[in-house]
């Protein structure tokens, strides 16, 4: 029965760190940042 609490707990806990990482991403993309090859290029806009 525990083991299942900790399996939800680490897929919560995935799911918020992947979703922290997409919003940080769609900033950047609002500001027009530009990558090339992943690295900083310019900002446009």
């Amino acid at each position: 029965m525990m083991v299942g609490y900790v399996a939800y707990l680490v897929v919560a806990v995935a799911l918020i760190m992947f979703l922290s990482a997409a919003i940080r991403i769609l900033r950047e993309y609002e500001r027009g940042v530009v990558f090339t090859l992943g690295r900083f290029t310019a900002v446009k806009g």
